[in-house]
């Protein structure tokens, strides 16, 4: 249990490490990097307050490592921040991280899930290699805001050369403060990466907004991208379901479909707004539909499984959180949640 890491005067992590191959495994992150939430707009450190800078892990030009079975609670900006940066004086990107893999975590709460983007981007090529998220469930990411700011971004990919994004739950924001949401965002120079088989539900934004969308494909170079067998549902939320940059590069197939924004809204390439039946001509997807999947109601959330065990969930929190080293309950682990979560909404295991 890695827990309440903070600073006033510097930035602090859950855990950091740099040029490293890690196995981390069946930990619990709680509330690290800031002890309260930041009082205003900027990035004050002063009392601990929450900022941008700070996150439950942080790894920087990692290789042959694997995040297993964690559970990542509050962080004060991202769960997991990874980097891979190129030598400033060289003046140009190469690869510098490679071989993650990050699968079967749980994510409550924070702003952002899972960052691999950042940090120093000479935008001319490739910094990361073969990268796979699976079969984790994220819970309300951004809804707490911890640093003030008004977004809430689930799955960060940027100059990946080979990887995988699949079987993955995004679900329930509904802060109506949260205004810039994003589901899985794939961006810059990226080939051979596949988005499919995840489950996109309950990102609730009033209005539909310009630059927020359940799926967003923003790269400026993008090779053999394949979206396929995804579940988007915007239910009770106008927010689009895909938003993308062109079509070059890119291809679409049996994806499922729904949002409460107006039907011409729903899809965006290049600035231009589509409908289903426009957006199959123009991406040339196969296999679309427009359907609002039936589940279980109330809809399951890492609420109501807190509920389900007689707890609250800052009741379940403590409970996660004061456990024995030596005696660890079921119901607090990753499979629990997994298997609670599978019956309401059916499984999307990408194996």
């Amino acid at each position: 249990i890695i827990a309440n890491s903070y600073s006033e005067t510097s930035h602090s992590q859950g855990v950091y490490a740099g040029d490293s191959s890690v196995l981390l495994e069946e930990n619990i992150f709680y509330h690290n990097g800031w002890y309260k939430q930041q009082i205003g707009s900027g990035q004050d450190k002063n009392g601990g307050q929450a900022t941008m800078f700070n996150h439950n892990t942080y790894f920087s030009r990692s290789h042959n490592t694997i995040f297993r079975k964690n559970v990542f609670i509050s962080a004060s900006s991202i769960h997991n921040k990874w980097t891979a940066n190129s030598k400033s004086e060289d003046g140009f990107d190469t690869v510098q991280a490679k071989n993650i893999v990050i699968e079967n975590n749980v994510y409550i709460g924070g702003e952002i899930g899972i960052s691999a983007g950042g940090n120093t981007d000479f935008n001319t090529g490739f910094r990361w290699e073969n990268i796979r998220i699976s079969n984790n469930i994220m819970f309300a990411i951004g809804r707490d805001q911890p640093t003030n700011r008004q977004l809430g971004w689930y799955i960060d990919a940027s100059d990946w050369d080979g990887g995988a994004i699949c079987g993955n739950y995004l679900l329930h924001n509904d802060n109506d403060n949260v205004t810039n949401l994003k589901g899985i965002i794939v961006d810059g120079h990226s080939a051979n990466v596949s988005v499919q088989k995840n489950l996109i539900i309950g990102l609730i934004n009033k209005v539909t907004s310009r630059n927020a969308a359940a799926l967003l494909l923003t790269g400026d170079d993008f090779h053999n991208i394949q979206i396929e067998k995804n579940l988007i549902q915007m239910i009770d939320s106008k927010l689009r379901p895909v938003l993308t940059n062109s079509f070059t590069g890119v291809s679409f197939k049996d994806n499922s479909y729904y949002s409460e924004a107006e039907p011409d809204q729903w899809f965006s390439a290049d600035s231009v707004n589509y409908n289903l039946e426009d957006w199959q001509v123009s991406s040339g997807e196969t296999g679309a539909i427009n359907t609002e999947f039936p589940i279980l109601s109330p809809m399951r959330s890492i609420e109501s499984y807190a509920q389900s065990l007689g707890n609250s969930l800052e009741e379940l929190i403590v409970q996660m959180t004061d456990q024995s080293e030596s005696l660890w309950e079921k119901e607090y682990t990753v499979d629990a949640i997994t298997d609670y979560i599978k019956v309401g909404y059916g499984s999307f295991d990408c194996n």
